[in-house]
């Protein structure tokens, strides 16, 4: 019974890690979409720190999810949590790289990149609005509310494809010749989608823990999305 108990209170201290860890990542998340909502930037210095300790998050969990599998050798749904969580962290890290690297290029783009801050936020709330209702679905085991964060990714897909065809009409039409401005922003609705892709992937991972269904990928632009730093 006492190992047991045991057993329990680390199953227990798993599952509040990995929410305090997809707590940074929302805050990430939060801080670009206040600051491209507002125009100060200043906030966004402050992601780095907040990338290093998702980085520190995501080496405790996984020295825990070892010691659990190495010790206690779970089996049937406890296995599936504890083996989902270690492949959910490695997710959770890259969006805070992601956050991270476009906090960068926003700093270093500056007022120049202002005029494209609005449809940024509207891609970066889509992003919030996807990863709430993940980390909700992974509190609660939730594989239905997992299952439609995974649908949803198509909001995301879109409002990257309309900026992209936006910036392409722009220089086509000769309002905006190729710079290292328009790039930027090119690349700032790219990391916001990877970012998308992340959280679909992290919600998958929530649908294997709660059933044992790996759900199936719509494109192997998901699979492959898992393989990028």
């Amino acid at each position: 019974m006492k190992l047991n108990s045991h057993f329990d209170a680390q199953l227990k201290e798993l599952k509040q890690s990995l929410e305090d860890m997809t707590a940074r990542d929302l805050e990430c998340l939060k801080t670009i979409y206040e600051a491209l909502e507002s125009g100060n930037l200043e906030p966004l210095s402050q992601i780095r720190g907040m990338s290093m300790e998702i980085d520190r998050a995501e080496r405790v969990i996984e020295s825990l999810c070892l010691k659990i599998l190495l010790r206690r050798q779970p089996v049937a749904g406890d296995l599936r949590h504890v083996s989902s969580t270690l492949k959910m962290i490695t997710d959770l890290q890259r969006i805070g790289h992601q956050s991270c690297d476009f906090a960068e290029i926003t700093l270093k783009g500056g007022k120049d990149l202002a005029g494209h801050f609005r449809v940024l936020a509207d891609m970066a709330e889509l992003v919030i609005a996807m990863f709430e209702s993940a980390i909700s679905a992974c509190v609660h085991e939730d594989a239905f509310s997992a299952r439609c964060v995974i649908l949803s990714d198509g909001d995301v897909d879109i409002a990257y494809v309309l900026l992209r065809t936006r910036l392409s009409e722009k220089i086509r039409a000769g309002d905006s010749p190729v710079s290292d401005t328009l790039l930027d922003v090119l690349m700032l609705g790219k990391y916001l989608e990877r970012m998308a892709d992340h959280v679909v992937l992290f919600a998958r991972w929530i649908v294997f823990s709660a059933t044992g269904e790996r759900p199936e990928e719509e494109s192997g632009r998901l699979a492959s999305s898992s393989d990028e730093t």
